[in-house]
């Protein structure tokens, strides 16, 4: 564990992931009450879920290079949580984009996309002396002698 983050020594997302849905159906489960709560309005509980599950969700996530299977646990976490803050079971039949439409929230790789993005621009924007900057916009040089190396 590192600054709330799970590193596995193969680089692994795995297990990461697996915690952070994990506390994400925890935040969800914890706000219940609000989403059976029917004097509050369905804008004020969107904003409370997009101020708590998607953070909780994808907390660190910026660096994260995940395959398909990984985003589609996610992207599955997301659309539970988002049914039971507005009150839609498996049963009802309602298609994820339907939900997504009525709630106006976009899907995990988008979300992920804007992340990574800001994350880069905040990178960008830095010192050049920061290592991260460094090694963002570091190049291949090759040796002086121009001949590749032996390993």
């Amino acid at each position: 564990m590192y600054l709330g983050n799970l590193f596995t020594q193969d680089g692994d997302l795995q297990a990461e992931v697996k915690r952070r849905v994990s506390k994400t159906k925890q935040a969800c489960a914890s706000l219940v009450k609000l989403w059976k709560n029917r004097s509050i309005t369905k804008s004020i509980k969107n904003l409370v879920f997009k101020a708590i599950i998607p953070p909780t969700l994808l907390y660190g996530s910026e660096p994260w290079a995940l395959p398909e299977t990984l985003i589609q646990q996610l992207d599955v976490a997301l659309h539970e949580c988002l049914r039971m803050s507005l009150n839609i079971s498996r049963a009802d039949r309602v298609r994820n984009e339907d939900i997504r439409l009525r709630c106006n929230h976009k899907d995990i790789p988008s979300i992920t996309r804007e992340h990574r993005l800001r994350f880069l621009g905040h990178i960008a924007r830095g010192t050049d002396s920061r290592i991260t900057k460094q090694m963002l916009f570091a190049t291949h040089t090759p040796l002086a002698s121009g001949q590749p190396r032996q390993h």
